[in-house]
């Protein structure tokens, strides 16, 4: 049973002055710095101390190499002096086990906690290896001095290197220097008393001013280094989630990976584009995260959560999808087998069966708003992104007539959408599927031009050229039929619905997508593009393949 307070520390069990909590902040104080252990954090904080420990293994080795060039050179003698051998012992020894703590860290993943022994028990270990030759070492080459300058520099690097707080920081410089520093008084205190020699405390103060020095800049470098990176997460934590990298790009925000506080996962944060965004931007983005929140299909991204920033940005949360856009695949592999095609647009007609049966329009079908991934078990699996644009078919805009505002991204924009008729309809996205359908199947957008205008005219007045006259192979004719009158410039000649287009793709005799051939292209494809697209290679759409949004009022009131 424990005993009373009072008694324990009438006994001198200190222990009682700190609670629980402060036992644990304390610890927590001593540990390092991992972002709750996150692999990404785990990864970085194992490359910095590998760097730490390597740099100072490669000083060793050339404080090594020149310590003997020097010797065999001007001063052979010192090379059988007593205390040589020992101290040549101490070094390499210290070097080699600096070199294998290195290669250990850069071996594979190694968990926290052997990282956190590894940061502190190679810089203490150096400190014990300093105290050695300095023991060893002829007085006259003042080691003292050396070795605390050696430990000086190793401490502001850790501290400059390696993420981790000022208790930490200190704990770790105190415990080396002090250390040290009874090497170097036993150095002192054992050599004779002379006349013209210094007092050993004197001699001792020197070189402890400096390891004081080491261990006040290194906590002062962390601390700055720390507090910096502390105001870098804080400024971007948006609620429970914090922002780690960019990943994309649309018409109305920007899209970031991030990860939340509690559950851990992986999520993708959009936030509305622009520094000082309208009242009519904001309505139209949070109407985005409402409308896209209440569907519930598959294959339609799935909405966590919304808000905004103190700064009044807006902001909402999807899952995030570790996949290919389509636009990417084209432009990576080229036109695809019908079937994957097939297989494709009937996971987009689905989900957008769903939006059209809420009464929504998406308005901005095209490849780069439709996301391949492995997802669970599934390969080859559609997920149809960025409802920026959707719209009520129901309710048009408050205060602007519908006429007076182009949106869409050109390239498969229907021709109603380009003339922003009061009167669209779902049968805009079915003319932007069909679209879609002849650039999967051709490589290209049924038109394109050097301007938007351009290929909005084509969209207009121009003529579709068969998908099967820009391939040097038939096409199956009930797929290519069901293309064109998708794309066909009246919208009362189109497909009725998109369950209609999903009836007809379904009856198209091509040959099958089978899940091996999906999983056989994703074990041979899929890591490579995913890389490509995680570090930027994949490239950006240009300005005619970028979707606008352009308010026609607004221009004439301000031309």
């Amino acid at each position: 049973m424990p005993l009373p307070v009072q008694e324990q520390l009438s006994r001198g069990d200190y222990s009682a002055i700190l609670s629980p909590m402060s036992k644990r902040r304390l610890w927590n104080r001593l540990r390092l710095d991992t972002d709750h252990g996150e692999e990404e954090a785990r990864a970085l904080l194992q490359k910095r101390i590998a760097l730490v420990i390597g740099t100072v293994a490669l000083l060793w080795l050339a404080v090594s190499v020149t310590s003997y060039v020097n010797a065999a050179l001007f001063m052979p003698a010192s090379l059988t002096a007593p205390g040589s051998t020992r101290a040549g012992l101490g070094h390499n020894g210290g070097m080699l086990a600096l070199f294998v703590c290195w290669l250990f860290c850069r071996g594979g993943a190694r968990s926290i906690r052997t990282l956190a022994w590894l940061d502190a028990g190679t810089t203490i270990g150096t400190a014990v290896v300093m105290a050695v030759i300095v023991n060893a070492v002829d007085v006259r080459f003042r080691p003292d001095l050396s070795m605390s300058m050696g430990m000086l520099g190793t401490l502001v690097m850790r501290a400059a290197v390696v993420p981790s707080n000022g208790t930490r920081t200190f704990a770790i410089g105190a415990v080396s220097t002090l250390i040290l520093l009874a090497g170097i008084l036993n150095l002192h205190w054992s050599i004779p008393a002379s006349p013209d020699a210094f007092p050993a405390v004197v001699l001792a103060t020197q070189s402890g001013t400096w390891l004081v020095f080491g261990v006040l800049v290194s906590v002062i470098t962390s601390r700055v280094i720390y507090g910096l990176t502390a105001q870098v997460k804080e400024a971007a934590r948006l609620g429970q989630y914090t922002l780690e990298r960019k990943i994309g790009q649309g018409a109305m925000g920007v899209v970031y990976l991030a990860r939340h506080a509690l559950l851990r996962r992986p999520t993708a944060i959009k936030l509305l584009a622009g520094t000082a965004p309208g009242e009519r931007a904001l309505e139209r983005f949070e109407r985005e995260v409402q409308t896209t929140a209440a569907l519930r299909h598959p294959h339609t991204v799935a909405i966590y959560d919304y808000g905004r920033t103190p700064e009044g940005v807006f902001y909402y949360a999807m899952e995030y999808l570790d996949g290919i856009d389509l636009e990417q695949l084209l432009r990576d592999d080229g036109p695809m087998p019908e079937g994957r095609v097939v297989n494709i647009l009937l996971q987009v007609t689905g989900a957008l069966e769903e939006a059209h049966g809420a009464g929504l329009i998406h308005r901005d079908i095209k490849p780069s708003n439709i996301m391949l991934c492995e997802y669970g078990r599934q390969v080859d699996f559609a997920k149809v992104l960025d409802f920026g644009l959707v719209r009520d078919a129901s309710a048009p805009e408050a205060g602007h007539s519908t006429s007076q505002v182009l949106t869409g991204t050109p390239l498969y924009m229907s021709p109603e959408a380009i003339n922003a008729s009061a009167t669209i309809d779902p049968r805009s996205d079915i003319y932007a599927l069909g679209a879609l359908a002849y650039a999967l199947l051709t490589g290209a957008p049924p038109f394109t031009g050097n301007t938007a205008v351009e290929v909005c005219a084509h969209h207009l007045h121009s003529k579709v050229v068969p998908p099967s006259q820009r391939l040097p192979h038939a096409l199956t004719p009930a797929l290519e039929s069901l293309v064109l009158d998708c794309l066909h410039k009246l919208r009362e000649e189109r497909p009725a619905s998109v369950a209609v287009v999903a009836e007809r793709l379904a009856a198209c005799p091509v040959p099958a997508w089978t899940e091996e051939y999906a999983r056989t292209w994703w074990s041979q494809r899929g890591a490579t593009l995913r890389a490509a697209r995680c570090s930027g290679a994949a490239g950006s759409s240009d300005r005619v393949g970028a979707t606008v949004a352009v308010d026609l009022a607004e221009r004439a009131q301000g031309a």
